[in-house]
């Protein structure tokens, strides 16, 4: 095998990528190393890895301006405060655009990750 992974649903391909804070490690970019990274990270069995958000998008915007919705969204909302973003859009239905993030729960710096992130958990 190749090691490379693609994800296939109704013959459409999603588009993904990470987004990160200025000062992270290149390895972010990497999907395999990030998610090692964020176990490694983590002592406890039992600890949240990550955070999944699920949004929708507006049907009425053409492919680019949905990509370009969410970076800017994605962006604003989670990699300003510190966090890593891996994104994946999906236009596997037409009637359903939207898009997945997997965000991390700790700081990072060119060091890698740091300490939980407490305030980014919902009040």
């Amino acid at each position: 095998t190749t090691g490379e992974i693609k994800f296939y649903h109704r013959g459409v391909e999603p588009v993904a990528f990470v987004l990160a804070p200025e000062n992270a490690p290149e390895w972010v970019y990497d999907r395999q190393v990030l998610w090692n990274e964020v176990e490694k990270s983590e002592k406890r069995s039992d600890s949240q890895l990550a955070r999944e958000i699920n949004v929708a998008l507006p049907k009425e915007l053409n492919y680019e301006q949905q990509e370009e919705l969410v970076k800017e969204f994605v962006q604003d909302n989670f990699v300003n405060h510190g966090m890593v973003a891996d994104v994946a859009i999906h236009r596997d239905d037409e009637n359903n655009p939207h898009f997945h993030v997997m965000l991390t729960m700790r700081y990072i710096d060119e060091n890698g990750f740091g300490k939980k992130a407490r305030e980014w958990n919902p009040g």
